[in-house]
């Protein structure tokens, strides 16, 4: 209507009624993860994200990756917690062939997704509601942490993924080595 579009400092965009679109963004305090950096030196190399399929289905196939030649392992496991690959993956027919060749695929969800779907094994993990937990805010900046108090039980069979994780590490024998003695958030 201004006829702006096109024009230098003019134009258009969406998604700004959730986004907060035009905010100033920062880098605030990030609530830290696992990242490939951290990983225990007999860990895998990373691969792009996109490149899932082709790896799971390519075993030895050698691409170039960050600048360096990155060589598909052989997966014979998959464990998905805290995603949602079939949602995340440009084409989906390719990943539901690629997806067969693991021998076991686990996921913790709470969520009947894709994912799960395509599951051989669902372990029932909490949702946000069911458990203390910490959340990033601010729009794209990530400027905030907020502490998220359960509302309610975990439901049914759920648990959250330390509980999870817990109860696999005391299985393979090294549940103090996981924990470090540690629990999870009590509120």
């Amino acid at each position: 209507m201004l006829g702006q579009i096109g024009l230098p400092g003019g134009g258009f965009g969406f998604s700004y009624h959730y986004s907060s679109g035009g905010s100033p963004t920062a880098k605030g305090g990030i609530v830290a993860g696992i990242s490939a950096g951290n990983a225990p030196r007999n860990s895998p190399t990373p691969i792009p994200v996109a490149r899932i399929a082709d790896c799971l289905a390519n075993p030895g196939k050698t691409i170039q990756f960050n600048g360096a030649d990155v060589t598909y392992p052989e997966v014979k496991m998959v464990y998905v917690a805290g995603g949602n690959t079939f949602h995340q993956h440009q084409d989906t027919n390719n990943l539901i062939k690629a997806w067969q060749h693991p021998d076991t695929i686990v996921v913790n969800e709470p969520y009947w997704t894709a994912t799960a779907k395509y599951a051989d094994i669902v372990l029932p993990a909490t949702t946000s509601y069911e458990r203390n937990d910490l959340e990033m805010g601010g729009d794209y900046s990530q400027l905030y942490v907020f502490p998220m108090h359960q509302c309610v039980p975990p439901q049914h069979e759920a648990r959250n993924d330390f509980d999870i994780f817990a109860a696999m590490a005391a299985k393979l024998g090294v549940q103090d080595a996981f924990t470090e003695g540690k629990t999870k958030p009590s509120g």
